[in-house]
């Protein structure tokens, strides 16, 4: 498999207060819209991390995204991941059809403007190696608390690409950035 597809929504939603997968984007729910995303980016395979919404669920619970895309990468053996959160619903395929050009002719991981998701990242020796270690060790055994997306952009010489449209990367975390959102759309497509 190239490149894998991957939607994350293992998180608790616990800020926006119901699950966010579920949200209804102009009749469509965001996970349906996350996943048409990717498809739409030209990934043939797409995978839903999160058990609650009938994803796979993380062999290791709720220690973050990077939980999520380990548990998947020992799965189903990718070369590389283009993987965003199920809470952005402004990003279009140009914009994932870019991180993934980008990411195949450098081989590096890639993500705009310092914004770790969505992300490209190949997975090489080094990227298994540090989550693998990362999950063992005793500072999470610890803490609990996931590596970060920032590390392994470091490690991997991530390339930042810069984006004008930074709206795109907003995310809705909470009830009043989703009704944002709404109100964005709804004047966009009046518009149209």
């Amino acid at each position: 498999m190239d490149c894998l597809g991957i939607v994350l929504a293992g998180g608790l939603s616990s800020r926006m207060q119901q699950e966010k997968a579920f949200l209804s984007r102009n009749g469509q729910s965001m996970l349906a819209f996350s996943q048409q995303l990717l498809i739409d980016a030209g990934l043939n395979k797409v995978i839903v991390s999160g058990a609650q919404v009938g994803g796979v669920a993380d062999a290791i619970k709720q220690a973050g995204p990077l939980a999520g895309i380990y548990t998947l990468i020992n799965i189903y053996r990718p070369q590389a991941i283009m993987a965003l959160p199920v809470d952005m619903p402004l990003l279009t395929p140009m914009h994932l059809k870019e991180l993934k050009l980008k990411g195949e002719s450098t081989a590096k991981s890639v993500c705009f403007n310092q914004c770790f998701l969505p992300i490209y990242l190949p997975v090489t020796a080094i990227v298994e190696q540090y989550l693998q270690q990362f999950f063992a060790s005793e500072a999470f055994k610890k803490t609990g608390k996931g590596p970060s997306f920032k590390e392994i952009f470091k490690r991997t010489d991530g390339i930042s690409v810069p984006l004008a449209d930074t709206h795109v990367l907003f995310n809705t975390n909470t009830p009043e950035q989703w009704q944002q959102v709404q109100q964005y759309l709804k004047k966009w497509r009046d518009y149209v």
